[in-house]
């Protein structure tokens, strides 16, 4: 209980001081605190809240809100794992911990944002995808659409197993009576982090009820694919994804199927980039903003990155 007071104390005390003084105090609050840790019963990153107070777009009774240790108001999951942007798993700078639907817990906000430029640019340079539809369509993929279920998933469509369903138990017989049928396996490879991943199941904080993964653990079991739905399968999340890229495109005086010109021809990132990271992250935790502060530093550290330089699809 004095730990959680201390903390509560120091991030109030950090949000009150004159921004010229902030960075150098908030080094000073730091050094008193643990190392950032995923706490999974929870599903939050311990020192979250002094991320939020240092990180976000917030007045002092917006931040007291957010803060609150009392049940209740609307507290984004990505926030309280230093993820603004909903990042899912994939061996990302800063990544301590995931849980079950694969979103990241970061050590820090900076970390994610910078995870987030990254992404972006290999979705931009790496797989051209250029427009606001076609990020936001990767982004955040329609819930029904995603194509990925979790083993416990898998079990509720078939609970005698994959192996037992008629479909399966029809090829066997075909095969020769007995022959146990032997699952397809892609050969596992490491790739880097910046690997461009299906972010979101869905966008957004949409609540779960989902148990969460321990510590340095990921997915409770194999990840199946299964056939994607085709876009009319999902008529309501068809409206989400549609009113997603009309939010990011906002401030863009480009249409959803435009260019926006996010990187330059030598892979640099172009100001259209940080209005399309600050609209996207309003969508995934909104109503709270990253202060531009926060998307700036992510620009700068990305632009001192080495970029492959633009190609033509």
């Amino acid at each position: 209980m004095i730990s959680i007071f201390l903390n509560s104390l120091l991030i109030f005390a950090v949000s009150a001081l004159p921004a010229v003084s902030g960075s150098q105090t908030a080094a000073l609050v730091v050094s008193y605190l643990p190392s950032p840790a995923y706490v999974a019963s929870q599903r939050l990153v311990n020192n979250w809240r002094l991320q939020s107070a240092l990180k976000l777009d917030l007045d002092e009774n917006n931040l007291a809100d957010l803060l609150r240790d009392t049940p209740g108001g609307f507290k984004p999951r990505c926030i309280k794992m230093n993820n603004y942007w909903c990042i899912k798993h994939s061996n990302w700078n800063g990544e301590i911990a995931y849980d079950l639907e694969g979103h990241v817990a970061f050590a820090s906000a900076g970390e994610g944002a910078l995870a987030a430029a990254v992404l972006l640019r290999r979705y931009y340079i790496d797989f051209h995808l250029t427009s606001a539809k076609a990020i936001i369509s990767r982004w955040a993929p329609p819930d029904c659409g995603l194509g990925q279920v979790s083993a416990t998933t898998a079990r509720a469509l078939a609970p005698r197993g994959l192996r037992n369903t008629l479909r399966a138990r029809f090829l066997a017989s075909k095969k020769g009576g007995r022959k146990r049928l032997t699952p397809s396996r892609v050969r596992a490879i490491i790739i880097p982090s910046m690997r461009a991943p299906a972010i979101m199941s869905g966008g957004g904080e949409a609540s779960s009820s989902t148990k969460l993964a321990s510590l340095g653990t990921g997915t409770s079991g194999p990840v199946l694919i299964l056939p994607k739905l085709s876009a009319s399968s999902c008529p309501s999340e068809d409206a989400r994804l549609a009113a997603y890229i009309k939010a990011a495109g906002k401030d863009i005086p480009l249409g959803k199927d435009d260019d926006l010109g996010l990187f330059n021809t030598d892979g640099q990132p172009m100001p259209a980039l940080g209005k399309l990271m600050a609209n996207m992250s309003a969508v995934e935790i909104g109503p709270y903003q990253p202060l531009h502060s926060l998307i700036d530093q992510a620009l700068a550290q990305l632009a001192a990155l080495p970029a492959p330089k633009r190609s033509l699809p």
